[in-house]
């Protein structure tokens, strides 16, 4: 009997691929097996489709287009060349055996790609801006992935003179050599790159290019910016502290210009004034003054005691700010350096004085007031001070008052009671401290129709202010033989 004639059984084996160039793939496989033929091969069907990829050889990737048939192969050829493929692309290609009765089972999907090529396309929103006198920034982004056609390794920036519209140097070129980390690029990745040495007010052309392995691609369309014109050089600039919490700001024009001619001599620029920046260190600068250019001091106050802070200062000229010069100064912790301000009106009573004050101003206390202390005694001629009567206003100073250098404080001590006189003007006064929330006190415990000195100072971190000037207060007369019903 004659046997049947039937689609093979098998897929054929051993179906692999590999690139021969940007645009073709070679297919190479073995026929089934014979006893899978079901009769005389006839021909072999190939399949091949785009697909996303995965990177690994063997894969599946996603499919990015509609599958295409290639002619039927001939029965006796092992191997076939895909032409006009896309570069630097995956695809899925499959495999099947055929005989006269039809085709048999397809073999499993062999992911291949094509080989690399140099980019398609420039990169795109190229821009040049002038940075100084001697440099120009550079910024692009990536060639379109579709255009790519292979993984960038990294671009180049061409750049030459032009005068009278013409190149007058051969083109120079900057290289931009992407890392490994920076392979896997997408398309908001901007890249920038800063082309330094060039000439003072100088027309230059500049064009960027993406590179593969096989070389360039296209450049982009060449921009022509200028260089902007000759900046001064950093200024000297020396900063010291000041008194209480201010610093003080000294500097001196610029010994160097940022231009120098092909002799190697400088280049005169005139300085049009300075710019002062300064801020808490670790943060925006957020003060900033500017000086006319005969300046060459400042006063810097009411900052933070203890606390960094970094200075920086630039010199002008008609093209703008130059380098700066950058100075960095702790500022000290010190005492208070002025004493608060006893309030004119003061209550007194036969055996008592309260009176109020005003703390320092801020730029005076050097910090935060931690507390008060008050310091007083008799003065050396209340035993003939005159008595006020009930309806008398409280004495004002009736003696000159000494200089912020008041005699130094005793021992603290609480202050006393009725059985406890105060102490006389020969001996050390009487210590009160009060927390810096106070801002009055009454003295109790004090002899009738005596005459008081009354001193205070302020306190912070770092210790205790000078002492107000002395004042001298009354007590009222000790009255008897009154009684009075509540």
């Amino acid at each position: 009997l004659p046997l049947s004639i039937q689609e093979p059984s098998a897929a054929p084996e051993g179906v692999s691929c590999e690139s021969v160039s940007s645009t073709s793939l070679r297919v190479s496989w073995r026929p089934p097996q014979l006893e899978a033929h079901n009769g005389v091969l006839a021909s072999y069907e190939l399949k091949y489709q785009k697909v996303s990829g995965t990177g690994e050889e063997g894969g599946e990737g996603e499919s990015l287009g509609s599958e295409v048939e290639e002619s039927p192969v001939s029965a006796q050829q092992k191997q076939i060349v895909l032409e006009g493929l896309e570069k630097w692309s995956w695809y899925n290609i499959t495999l099947a055996a055929a005989t006269a009765e039809g085709t048999g089972p397809s073999s499993p999907a062999v992911l291949c790609r094509t080989e690399e090529d140099v980019p398609g396309a420039s990169p795109r929103q190229v821009d040049v801006q002038p940075l100084n006198s001697s440099a120009l920034r550079v910024t692009w982004r990536s060639v379109l992935p579709r255009l790519r056609q292979g993984q960038i390794r990294g671009y180049q920036v061409h750049f030459n003179r032009v005068e009278s519209g013409e190149s007058r140097t051969l083109p120079r070129i900057k290289d931009l050599l992407l890392d490994e980390s920076q392979m896997e690029e997408d398309d908001s990745t901007q890249y920038e790159l800063v082309l330094g040495g060039l000439k003072a007010e100088t027309l230059y052309s500049v064009s960027v290019a993406a590179y593969t392995t096989k070389g360039d691609g296209a450049h982009s369309k060449a921009k022509l910016v200028q260089t902007s014109g000759i900046v001064p050089g950093s200024p000297s600039l020396w900063v010291r502290p000041g008194s209480g919490s201010s610093v003080v700001v000294r500097w001196a024009p610029p010994l160097e210009c940022s231009e120098t001619d092909s002799d190697g001599r400088g280049t005169p620029v005139e300085i049009q004034g300075y710019r002062l920046q300064f801020g808490l260190k670790n943060t925006s600068l957020n003060g900033t003054v500017d000086f006319p250019p005969r300046e060459r001091n400042f006063t810097v106050r009411n900052l933070s005691p203890g606390s960094s802070y970094l200075f920086v200062l630039s010199a002008k000229s008609k093209a703008g700010y130059g380098n700066a010069a950058q100075e960095e100064i702790a500022v000290p912790m010190c005492p208070p350096s002025e004493y608060p301000k006893i309030i004119d009106f003061v209550n007194a009573s036969c055996c008592s004085l309260h009176f109020s004050w005003l703390p320092p101003a801020p730029d005076e206390c050097s910090g935060v007031v931690t507390e008060y202390t008050i310091a007083y005694r008799k003065a050396a001629d209340s035993g003939s001070a005159p008595s006020p009567g009930p309806s008398a206003p409280p004495p004002g100073p009736s003696a000159p008052p000494p200089g912020p250098s008041a005699p130094p404080p005793g021992p603290s001590a609480p202050p006393p009671g009725p059985s406890a006189p105060p102490p006389g003007p020969s001996a050390p006064p009487w210590l009160i401290t009060l927390p810096a929330s106070e801002s009055s006190y009454t003295i109790l415990g004090l002899n009738h129709s005596a005459a008081y000195e009354v001193q205070l100072r302020a306190h912070n971190q770092a210790g205790p202010g000078p002492f107000s000037p002395a004042l001298l207060y009354l007590t009222l007369a000790f009255e008897t033989g009154k009684l009075f019903l509540i």
